[in-house]
């Protein structure tokens, strides 16, 4: 009922601003409690190839502790500082050393190598050091050292790559007019291979001069000379400037400081390092961001991921930096910049400073605003339900107060009356108060099945005490309903008192129609009958004239004694069975259970059947009932068993006997089809006899019809029972087939008229 779905709809808007409310606070609370980290327990040790002081480390560090310092890993580091000793024997001194360090710590769960030489250096000595301890790398610019180490189990990283195009581009796109392109470069090996890749770019920028400025062919005094001659249509990139022709070697800061005092042309870079201090920038190298890539790989491996199923990283993770002050030095304008640039030395604003709390606020006021909004529509929802509460209990109360059907509300507990309206108290005659002070079983002639009830909706029929102490016949719709967490039963009841005679009184017509059908099968057979009838008269009168006109009877004449005597006896079974079919039948129709009339019938059968032949019975408890005589029931038993008996005598067999109620096409008296199902009691006969051959089923109905041999059949048990069958508007089907047997199924309707479903209450 809408009452009741109603009253449920606002309970679960209730429950549900409830849950927002509660998750809305613990979401609050939650900016405040923090997170709680698991214990320390993983070591890392890192391997620079340089020294702390060489320009990448910095930005190294702060990579892997943004990802560490979260995880609590602990991070250790060595320092190989190649760059300033690089020779063999500076490379086994410090074997040695981290030997006596590595022998006397806790062995460590991984280790990160930063930069070429430091991984050559663990490809070399990994083994001995640390057994079996995986190894990531990262800023590794060859790509053979780092195929190298792919191939080796335990070994992954990030290969470190220049984007040398992408800064090219960067570079005429910013200053358009410069067509000159200087490349500031050195002698190194490094250096060299960086140089070779700037002029393999030449014919992808042919309106662009490239050049190059090397202190593979001066000294650092002459470097700074000719960058003070370079004019101003020019771009500088510097790609490596740590040594001379004469051997000097100078570190980053020494080297940046040398282009910067002796140009004011803007310098590019291809690493990050510089850039912020004087360099306009690039598509850089970020060695903090590959250093990041690596520490996840960490996370990884220590996490139980194998690190050979972890892929080098070839594509190294550039982005584009630039100086701030420098672009608004030299007016450049912005717009040109890729959209994910990063400037350095921008000016600071509010909201670069305080981004993460204003992002948190932000974040906590759309998650309020959104919380009052979803507040108020359900709010509105609802004032919205109870209104339509409202609207439903007006509705419910004139319908059920104002309707001329009879309506009940029942406790299903203890069978209480809890609600009836108005025409309720007009039927049963009490008043209502009376009417709420009474259980059902008050008003029920039997008692109700309470637990049919409770379960699942139901309609029975029954017969009701008034208070004027009549009893009148009802049919009763129910249905389990709840009205809060208590279990009710909502009954409308119908007055049949008048369906029920009428329904008698419909019976009794079927009894006479019945007879009338009789009188027609008789007029069908009359000419066939009175045909044999006249044949066995005649060979009566024959061998009677034989014996009249003996003086004595003659031992040859003892056969055609014993053939009148046979012809007379088949002769008077005949006309009885005709007598019997075409006399109305004296019994009046009765309410019948079939289950016990089919089994008597059964036991009778089992006396006249073989030991060969099995009867097995599927009868069910319950079935029915049905209105019909017990003896037309028990002689459509006998002859169904007896014709599958005559078909198995022979071979043996099993006649299976099925009763059950069944749903099936409703029909008229007439056997025509009505819309909707009726219920029916199907008598089924399986045998397994030799079966009914295709081209005579639809003949076996008829009179005098017969397969079986002359003397032991008439042709007229079928018909009988066909006609027995239309007289209870009932049909019967068969189905054989030849050799495997037939099934003969009697559908007869049900009635439930005078049944009542007895309920118990409590």
């Amino acid at each position: 009922m809408t009452f009741f779905r109603n009253s449920s709809r606002i309970c679960r808007l209730r429950f549900a601003v409830g849950v927002f409310l509660l998750a809305l606070i613990l979401s609050m609370g939650g900016f405040a409690a923090g997170w709680t980290a698991p214990h320390e327990s993983a070591r890392v040790l890192m391997i620079s190839s340089y020294s702390p002081s060489f320009p990448t480390f910095d930005d190294q560090v702060a990579g892997i502790r943004s990802v560490f310092g979260p995880a609590f890993v602990s991070f250790d580091y060595e320092f190989m500082d190649s760059k300033r000793f690089g020779e063999a024997g500076d490379r086994e001194t410090f074997r040695r050393m981290l030997t006596r360090k590595l022998d006397r710590l806790p062995p460590y769960d991984c280790l990160l190598a930063a930069d070429d030489n430091a991984l050559a250096f663990l490809l070399a000595w990994g083994d001995s050091l640390q057994p079996g301890v995986p190894v990531v790398f990262f800023g590794v610019n060859s790509p053979r050292l780092a195929d190298r180490a792919e191939a080796r189990q335990g070994y992954t990283g990030v290969l470190e790559s220049i984007s040398m195009a992408p800064t090219l581009e960067l570079m005429t796109r910013l200053r358009p007019q410069a067509r000159r392109l200087v490349a500031l470069a050195d002698g190194t090996p490094t250096g060299q291979a960086d140089l070779a890749t700037f002029l393999r770019q030449a014919p992808d920028f042919p309106d662009y001069q490239f050049e190059v400025l090397s202190l593979a062919n001066m000294d650092f005094e002459g470097f700074g000379q000719r960058l003070q001659t370079l004019g101003n249509d020019c771009n500088l990139l510097l790609i490596a400037a740590y040594s001379d022709t004469t051997g000097r070697r100078v570190m980053f800061p020494k080297a940046l400081e040398t282009v910067l005092s002796h140009t004011d042309q803007t310098v590019f870079h291809l690493w990050k390092h510089g850039v912020g201090d004087g360099l306009l920038g690039g598509v850089v190298i970020s060695h903090e961001e590959q250093s990041r890539q690596a520490a996840l790989m960490v996370l990884r491996v220590l996490a139980g991921e194998p690190i050979d199923a972890i892929p080098l990283l070839r594509e190294s993770p550039n982005q584009t930096v630039v100086d701030y002050e420098i672009m608004q030095r030299f007016g450049l304008d912005r717009r040109r910049l890729p959209a994910d640039t990063v400037f350095l030395n921008r000016p600071d604003r509010l909201l670069d400073r305080y981004r993460t709390p204003l992002l948190i606020f932000m974040l906590f006021m759309v998650l309020l605003v959104g919380g009052l909004l979803a507040l108020a529509q359900m709010n509105r929802r609802l004032r919205l339900a109870q209104n339509r509460l409202r609207e439903s209990e007006l509705r419910y109360t004139s319908l059920f107060s104002g309707t001329h059907t009879v309506m009940l509300l029942v406790d299903v507990e203890d069978g209480h009356i809890i609600e009836a309206n108005r025409a309720a108290g007009q039927f049963y005659g009490y008043p209502r108060d009376k009417m709420l002070t009474l259980r059902l079983k008050d008003l029920a002639e039997a008692p109700m099945q309470e637990d049919s009830l409770k379960k699942q909706p139901t309609h029975f029929f029954s017969r009701h005490l008034l208070a004027s102490g009549q009893v009148r016949d009802v049919e009763v719709h129910a249905a389990p309903i709840f009205i809060g967490e208590k279990l009710m039963l909502y009954a409308i009841v119908h007055d049949i008192t008048k369906r029920r005679r009428a329904e008698k009184e419909r019976t009794e017509l079927a009894r006479r129609l019945q007879h009338v059908a009789k009188l027609e099968a008789i007029g069908n057979l009359a000419g066939g009958i009175a045909h044999d009838f006249n044949n066995f008269l005649t060979v009566i009168h024959g061998h009677a004239d034989l014996l009249a006109s003996s003086p004595h009877l003659y031992p040859g004449l003892q056969d055609s004694v014993q053939s009148i005597l046979r012809t007379v006896g088949t002769a008077g079974d005949l006309v009885r069975k005709i007598l019997d079919f075409s006399r109305p039948s004296e019994e009046e129709l009765q309410l019948l259970d079939p289950i016990p009339v089919v089994r008597d019938s059964l036991r009778m059968l089992r006396t006249m059947f073989p030991d060969n032949v099995h009867i097995q019975e599927e009868i069910p408890d319950q079935a029915g009932p049905i209105l019909a005589h017990p003896t037309q029931i028990s002689q459509i038993v006998m002859n169904l068993g007896t014709n599958a008996l005559h078909a198995m005598e022979a071979t043996g067999g099993t006649l299976t006997v099925r009763l059950e109620n069944v749903q099936r096409q409703a029909l008229t008296p007439g056997g025509h089809p009505l819309p909707g199902t009726q219920e029916f009691l199907c008598l089924e006969f399986a045998d397994t006899g030799h079966g009914i051959p295709e081209h005579i089923r639809d003949e076996i109905f008829n009179p005098y019809f017969t397969t079986k041999e002359y003397g032991k059949g008439s042709g007229l048990g079928l018909a009988i029972l066909h006609g027995l069958i239309r007289g209870y508007e009932g049909t019967i089907e068969v189905t054989s087939e030849e050799g495997q047997g037939s099934t003969f199924s009697v559908f007869l309707p049900t009635n439930r008229t005078f049944a009542a479903d007895p309920v118990t209450y409590s």
